[in-house]
């Protein structure tokens, strides 16, 4: 089972063309802690996205219907996997013995809710409204009672578990 680590605004709000419509510092240092030293997992077009293809002190996973784009030479590639099978993410957990996080886009959030393969979701909220197009599922926490991790003037953290979604 995996772990959701996610930000979004008060309606779900995760991004805007390709990138998020915010930049919180704070959100950043969170998500780094969490998920240095484990496994990142993104979706092709999420991953394209990112200023840094290849986070550090972390493997990168990459899940696409597409494993056969290009990807140029890169600074850190042995830390890149590409693939199509989900099967693969778990072997790869289980033979580095390292947790596995699932990082976004839209579309693999709903992939692996939709395939009961998340026992825990680690939630930014950010306070307010933002202009975007791309959004969490929170269809599937219609009935969750979340524990607040961390609270600051800006966000909550929220700890969603298996049995309270």
């Amino acid at each position: 089972m995996y772990t959701i680590i996610v930000a979004t605004d008060n309606r779900g709000c995760i991004g805007k063309d390709g990138v998020l419509p915010w930049h919180n510092k704070e959100d950043l240092q969170w998500f780094k802690q969490n998920t240095e030293n484990n496994i990142v997992v993104f979706g092709r077009k999420t991953w394209e996205n990112l200023p840094n293809k290849i986070l550090p002190n972390r493997i990168t996973v990459v899940l696409s219907n597409q494993p056969w784009f290009d990807v140029m030479p890169m600074q850190d590639q042995d830390k890149l996997i590409i693939t199509n099978k989900l099967e693969e993410i778990e072997y790869i957990s289980k033979k580095l013995q390292k947790k596995v996080f699932i990082c976004g886009g839209e579309q693999i959030y709903k992939l692996f809710l939709r395939e009961n393969l998340v026992s825990k979701i680690l939630m930014t909220q950010l306070y307010g409204y933002y202009s975007g197009d791309t959004f969490f599922p929170l269809e599937y926490l219609r009935f969750a009672k979340p524990k607040v991790v961390c609270e600051s003037s800006d966000f909550n953290i929220l700890e969603y578990t298996r049995h309270g979604y």
